[in-house]
Parts: C-alpha cells; sequence; structure tokens
C-alpha cells in the first residue's frame, strides 16, 4: 500500500498536490505570530508554498519550499533531521519575517537605518559571491543562520543584514545581549533594531503589498520531473560528479559550502547555458542544478576558498557536457528509464 501511495504521488502535478501552509506549519506559525503581538509589531506577512525560500521584493509574501509541506515530500527533498532538530525552520521563518518587516514599514528609506546597515539598492552580488571578501573576523554582524550553514549571511547585503538582526532579535532564545556584549558593531545594530521596534509598537504597516512568485500552483511538473525520482542512474552520475568536484578530504580548513554556489550560480548558468546550446530547455537545465544542490547540501560538500573561481568553470563546465548528453540521448530515443 506504501509503494502504491509513493508513486501516485510521484506521478502527481506539483499543482495538483493540496498543500496548506498552515496546516503544515500551524503551530509554528502561531508561535511566531505570538513573538510578533508580545513585541506589539502589526504585521503578518503572506506565507505561503512556493519553489523555494524567498521573500519577494517590497512585500509582505514569503515563500516557503512547498517540499517541506508533508513528510513524503520532505524525504525526497531534504533530509527531515536537518531541517526540524536544530530549529532551522523556525529560525529561517524569523529571517524571512524581517524582509516583509522592512519593506512594509519602508525602513530601508530611513537615513538612520541606511547610516547602520548600508544602501538597500546595493546589488546583490553575482560575479563576485559575499563569501570571497567576507570578513570571518568582523564583530559587526550577528550570526543567526551562520551555524545552520549559512555562513556570514549577514555580510551578503544590507537587506540580509538587516533580516539576520531582526531574525535575533524577535527569537526569546537568542539571548543577544549576552551573546553579542563583545561584538559592539552588532550590538549597536539589535539595540537599533530595539528601538526602531518600540517606535513601530502598535503601527499600522506603510506597504501591504502581496506577491506569489513561483507559487505551488503554477509548477506543471510532476513530484516525479521535479525530483528526478526516475533517474536513479542519471542521480547516480550526478552524485559521483558532485562527490569528485566538491569532496574536500583536508576537513579541518573552513570551506565555502558547495550547495551555496550553485544556488547563487542556478539561474544565471541555466538561462545561459539553454540560450548557448541549441536544443536545450532552461527548465531541465534548472533541474539538473538543483539535483546538484540537493546532493551537495546532503552530502555536506564544499570546497576552499581560493578555488571559487576555478569552481565556477568546473561547474559550468560539467553543466554543458551534461546538457549536451542529455540532448543527444533524447533524439537518439536512449532516456534513462
Amino acid at each position: 500500500m506504501k509503494e502504491i501511495e509513493h508513486q501516485k504521488l510521484l506521478n502527481t502535478r506539483i499543482c495538483d498536490l493540496e498543500l496548506d501552509i498552515y496546516q503544515s506549519y500551524g503551530h509554528t506559525l502561531d508561535k511566531l505570530k505570538k513573538e510578533l503581538e508580545q513585541k506589539n509589531i502589526r504585521l503578518w506577512p503572506d506565507f505561503y508554498f512556493g519553489e523555494e525560500w524567498g521573500a519577494d521584493n517590497k512585500t509582505i509574501s514569503i515563500s516557503i519550499p512547498f517540499y517541506y509541506a508533508t513528510p513524503e515530500l520532505k524525504k525526497l527533498g531534504e533530509k527531515i533531521e536537518d531541517i526540524e532538530n536544530n530549529g532551522y525552520l523556525e529560525k529561517s521563518f524569523r529571517h524571512e519575517i524581517g524582509h516583509p518587516m522592512n519593506y512594509a514599514f519602508e525602513l530601508w528609506k530611513r537615513k538612520e537605518w541606511k547610516k547602520i546597515f548600508g544602501d538597500f539598492n546595493k546589488p546583490y552580488p553575482r560575479g563576485k559571491k559575499y563569501l570571497r571578501w567576507v570578513n570571518p573576523q568582523s564583530r559587526d554582524f550577528v550570526k543567526y543562520l551562520h551555524y545552520d550553514g549559512e555562513k556570514h549571511y549577514a555580510q551578503q547585503h544590507p537587506d540580509d543584514d538587516w533580516a539576520e538582526t531582526f531574525a535575533t532579535y524577535l527569537d526569546p532564545k537568542s539571548g543577544w545581549k549576552r551573546k553579542y556584549k563583545n561584538y559592539p558593531g552588532a550590538l549597536k545594530k539589535i539595540y537599533f533594531t530595539d528601538k526602531l521596534m518600540e517606535e513601530l509598537a502598535g503601527k499600522e504597516p506603510i506597504n501591504i503589498k502581496t506577491k506569489r512568485d513561483g507559487e505551488y500552483k503554477e509548477i506543471k511538473e510532476t513530484v516525479s520531473e521535479w525530483f528526478g525520482e526516475k533517474v536513479n542512474k542519471k542521480i547516480k552520475e550526478y552524485f559521483d560528479d558532485m562527490k569528485e568536484l566538491f569532496d574536500i578530504k583536508d576537513k579541518r580548513r573552513s570551506l565555502v559550502p558547495a550547495h551555496r554556489l550553485i544556488n547563487l550560480y542556478a539561474n544565471q548558468m541555466a538561462e545561459r547555458t539553454s540560450a548557448w546550446i541549441d536544443g536545450s530547455n532552461q527548465h531541465s537545465v534548472r533541474r539538473c542544478l538543483r539535483q546538484w544542490e540537493i546532493i551537495c547540501r546532503k552530502e555536506n560538500l564544499g570546497f576552499l576558498p581560493e578555488e571559487y573561481d576555478q569552481k565556477i568553470i568546473e561547474l559550468s563546465g560539467l553543466l554543458t557536457y551534461h546538457t549536451l548528453k542529455s540532448i543527444r540521448r533524447i533524439k537518439n530515443g536512449d532516456i534513462y528509464k
């Protein structure tokens, strides 16, 4: 019976799944709502299941990966213990809530906010990933998602610096006054956030615009197609490639997480690869990169910071190889079973 149900799930289009954010995470959301109410913050974001984590720019909408919705989907997308046992999910929710707080009250426009966090309109790093120029010794940033694989995340962009600071402020167990007492720059940001939230207590948001980009109801692929469950041979090949490309034997050095590199460049690589290679499909290329990202996350693969440029080149070459290989197999009718 379980196998039949599993096959039924694999053959179901994602848009036809009956997912409800409150049915899946009602307890967590209620807890977070109380945390906001205790601060008298009159904002509740628009949560929905989408393709990936993310807060839609300058709206109050927050996308949660649809594959976190049920235990069955979690097994396909991530390790359940990684998601639930270390508080990663709650912490990610708090971080994402920080973005709508910024947009709803237009904090990024304030002179003092700019002075403390920087220019909101600064572009997110693409050609140069923030981990290349991050200062690991800096005491000017909080480290909220830092120990959950998102090292020095606050240093990526002023908006993420704010979101990490807000999440630390909101978390009743963060102990920020004690934890950051020797981090003057970070402590200044949290005290600023504390003061700012007192000012905004009881006030209505200026902006409550919503926008659900990538909502799961828009995904026409089946669950099997999304996760590649029917292509075990290909997945094994991907696994071997990722292990060869990113498996560093010397674990004593601080490594850059490989899944973060792939995630950062995935859209750009998929767009360019599909534009350059006749017969390729951007959606299929993106699916390949998504599978690589999942493998690297599950296997904790990484690389040395000084290898950054080299890994981008190798990753691009490998993607080109697999894209061309897939096109040849489709033309020859030799599709993985």
